[in-house]
C-alpha cells in the first residue's frame, strides 16, 4: 500500500523513535540509548511512550543529523531527504 506524503504525522513518536532506530543500525533500544549516552531505562521509556524531552530530541538530532526535532514530533517528512524518507517508510512497514 502506498503511503501518502503526510502518512508519518499520524504515527506516534514512540513509533517513528523505533524506525529511526532501525534505520540507523541499532536493533534494541538498550544499543541506542547506549550511543546517545542516557540509560536504557531513560530511552525505553520513551519508546514506550512516555513524553520526549527536548534535551533528548536534540540528543538525538545530534547524533542522526538526518532527522529533525521537527520530524521527531511532529512527523514531517518535510525536511527528510527522500533517501532517508524511503529509508524510515520501510522501517514503519516492518514494525
Amino acid at each position: 500500500m502506498a503511503r501518502s506524503p503526510s502518512h508519518g504525522t499520524r504515527l506516534p513518536i514512540p513509533r517513528r523513535l523505533r524506525a529511526l532506530r532501525k534505520v540507523e543500525g541499532y536493533e534494541t533500544a538498550k544499543e541506542f540509548a547506549a550511543k546517545l549516552g542516557i540509560t536504557p531505562n531513560r530511552y525505553g521509556n520513551v519508546e514506550a511512550g512516555s513524553s520526549l524531552s527536548i534535551e533528548l530530541a536534540l540528543m538525538i538530532v545530534k547524533l542522526c543529523p538526518d532527522v529533525s526535532t521537527d520530524w521527531l514530533y511532529t512527523g514531517n517528512p518535510r525536511f527528510l531527504t527522500v533517501e532517508y524518507r524511503r529509508k524510515i517508510d520501510q522501517a514503519l512497514d516492518q514494525l
